[in-house]
């Protein structure tokens, strides 16, 4: 039974955001398994369809059907796994074969594909690894070798170049990362080493392409892509777009109105594309790395021996993704995010609030992270735009927390001093430690206080320490 619906919508633009072109597929799945898919065109249409048909552990079957001019086409697709090969035929419905396409692996590596043409044509692609860093790839025609594609890892990229039977120089392109190893700019060079294109890369912090622009120099032509893909838990829907535009102006332009929020991108196409994602959910790390801009350094440390000493940062402590603590200043006010049930960072006022949800929230939920800055005003600048972006400038935490905390806490006088603590506008828990030390509430209302914090956990303010 089918239990999973994935939707992927490709939009095509003029630079006037008309559109002139959409392809639209329905996918329906079993578990992970692709049972059927359905393309539409612009004028919701259907242009070509897929049917799982069987897999019996040896061979799978799809059955593939395009619709073209008002004539049916049909193919079967086989794919035959042993252990070391995979095998790709298509054939017709009579059971003539089309193409064959055979994948071998070693130490699940390609090491050979072979593939026939309708027209017969035998062309083998030979993979080897040259070291850790390099591998070649030699294509051969009817066993003679027509080309060689060499890659190589270099420290901030991979150089790609390839060479024609005669081993000369073809083409060679250089794909350059970012520090999170995803590729931010391509360079395209002729044969004669002169640069004939280029392609630059923006992401939204999951790892997905967001834009990308090509030109090339000869024809001066250019156009933008922009790939997005969005969805909700359960049964998922993904959109996926792309906006085509000409001319490399264009394209400085559309960074500067075009928002980096993948929300307000889908309601260029109407605000139904909102409703069927569900929303764009998001992690905060991925908000933080697009509110960042990739102008900083993004860290999560694992403890405090990780913190840089005597250095400005911002610091963000967040549960279930949602930021709770966004600061700055140094390690001294930094360490609030490595606080626990056993330790505390006096004058923060944020310090009573981690406290409440170290006591009723699961660990796995929080997540640290910290940047670092040149200076205290750079540090205060970020923070004041984090919290545009993110929040983290409130005393909220969440009402099933509030009921914990609360529940058997005693009279309204009780309530009313631990809530005066929560709404502190310095820290809470020392304002606790001033009003016992000098007699300013009754110790038989902070006892209670104290037990439900659990205070006596923490050194510094056991009961019989604080006087």
């Amino acid at each position: 039974m089918e239990n999973r619906t994935v939707q992927k919508i490709t939009n095509i633009f003029t630079s006037e955001l008309d559109l002139i072109e959409q392809t639209k597929v329905d996918e329906f799945y079993t578990d992970e398994r692709l049972m059927r898919s359905v393309t539409y065109d612009i004028d919701n249409k259907v242009t070509a369809t897929s049917e799982f048909i069987k897999d019996d552990g040896y061979e799978e079957i799809y059955k593939e059907t395009t619709f073209e001019g008002g004539a049916e086409t049909v193919e079967f697709v086989k794919m035959y796994t042993r252990e070391n090969d995979v095998t790709i035929c298509t054939s017709s419905p009579d059971k003539i074969e089309e193409t064959f396409d055979m994948y071998t692996y070693k130490d699940n590596e390609l090491t050979e594909q072979m593939l026939v043409a309708e027209d017969g044509d035998v062309t083998i692609n030979r993979h080897k690894r040259i070291d850790d860093k390099t591998k070649i790839m030699e294509q051969y025609l009817f066993q003679e070798k027509i080309l060689t594609i060499k890659s190589t890892k270099e420290e901030n990229g991979t150089v790609v170049i390839t060479y024609d039977k005669d081993g000369k120089v073809v083409d060679r392109k250089v794909e350059i990362n970012d520090n999170n190893k995803r590729i931010k700019e391509v360079k395209d060079y002729n044969g004669k080493d002169e640069l004939v294109g280029e392609a630059e890369f923006l992401h939204d912090g999951r790892g997905t392409r967001v834009f990308d622009f090509y030109w090339n120099n000869e024809l001066n032509k250019g156009y933008i892509k922009k790939h997005m893909t969005i969805g909700t838990k359960g049964n998922t829907t993904f959109i996926e777009n792309i906006y085509n535009y000409t001319g490399r102006t264009e394209w400085e332009m559309f960074k500067k109105i075009m928002p980096m929020d993948l929300a307000t991108m889908v309601r260029i196409e109407g605000e139904n594309f909102i409703d069927l994602a569900g929303g764009v959910k998001m992690t905060l790390k991925e908000k933080i790395e697009i509110a960042l801009e990739n102008k900083y350094v993004l860290i999560e440390p694992e403890n405090m021996g990780a913190m840089p000493i005597d250095k400005n940062m911002v610091y963000i402590l967040s549960y279930d993704e949602e930021a709770i603590v966004v600061g700055s200043g140094k390690k001294k006010r930094a360490k609030i995010i490595f606080d626990n049930i056993s330790i505390t960072t006096t004058g923060h006022i944020k310090s009573i609030l981690v406290r409440v949800f170290h006591l009723f929230g699961t660990e796995e939920k929080f997540k640290r992270f910290i940047i670092p800055c040149e200076s205290k005003e750079e540090a205060k600048d970020i923070e004041r735009e984090l919290h545009n972006q993110i929040g983290g400038n409130t005393t909220d935490f969440p009402e099933e927390f509030r009921d914990k905390l609360f529940e058997d806490i005693g009279d309204s006088f009780t309530r009313t001093i631990l809530n005066i603590a929560l709404k502190s506008t310095y820290d809470g828990l020392a304002d606790l430690k001033n009003w016992k030390r000098n007699g300013l509430v009754p110790d038989v209302i902070l006892e209670r206080i104290w037990g439900k914090l659990k205070l006596n956990e923490v050194a510094s303010f056991r009961w019989e320490n604080v006087e």
